[in-house]
């Protein structure tokens, strides 16, 4: 095997690394998982400018900054939270200090929660409207079907018993 002299054996080594290691994705999976932690909700309410700025209070200046609420043109307020658990302790802070309001899933428009100024936070169920306690504030989409449309939806009076807070739906 003569070879001419162009051609050379040339040694070979690896070869250069062209891709980054994955580390770079690998930064991206914590990002993703907030990213889906967080829960939007629309509410209606007489008191927006104390919502607005019990939320702020809530989540500190730099996530307000992120995260801006967003006014509607009927009055509601769209607000954003870090995780379905920060979202229900902020209403119920927000219901034991008396402010009445409506929680309402911005995609179907459907009440989800509310309070009427007694200082409870009332989920709506197909039975009616339970006090929330703990746990998960937002319905399965199955659950969601059967809640009652903001349209519809009358705010029950403080000083309403208990049972006929749900005929209202």
């Amino acid at each position: 095997m003569g070879q001419s002299k162009d051609e050379e054996e040339i040694p070979l080594g690896p070869p250069n690394q062209t891709v980054q290691s994955t580390s770079q994705a690998d930064s991206l999976i914590p990002v993703e998982d907030e990213e889906s932690k967080k829960k939007s909700i629309r509410i209606q309410s007489e008191q927006v400018e104390a919502f607005l700025a019990a939320y702020k209070e809530h989540c500190g200046a730099k996530w307000f900054k992120d995260h801006p609420p967003k006014k509607d043109e009927n009055g509601g307020l769209s607000l954003t939270f870090k995780s379905e658990e920060d979202m229900a302790s902020f209403f119920q802070k927000q219901a034991k200090e008396g402010k009445s309001f409506i929680m309402v899933d911005a995609e179907t428009n459907k009440v989800i929660a509310y309070s009427n100024g007694d200082g409870k936070l009332y989920q709506t169920t197909k039975e009616g409207p339970k006090a929330y306690e703990s746990g998960s504030l937002l319905p399965s989409k199955e659950a969601m079907k059967d809640l009652p449309d903001l349209d519809g939806f009358k705010l029950p009076a403080k000083d309403e018993p208990e049972q006929s807070k749900g005929a209202k739906f």
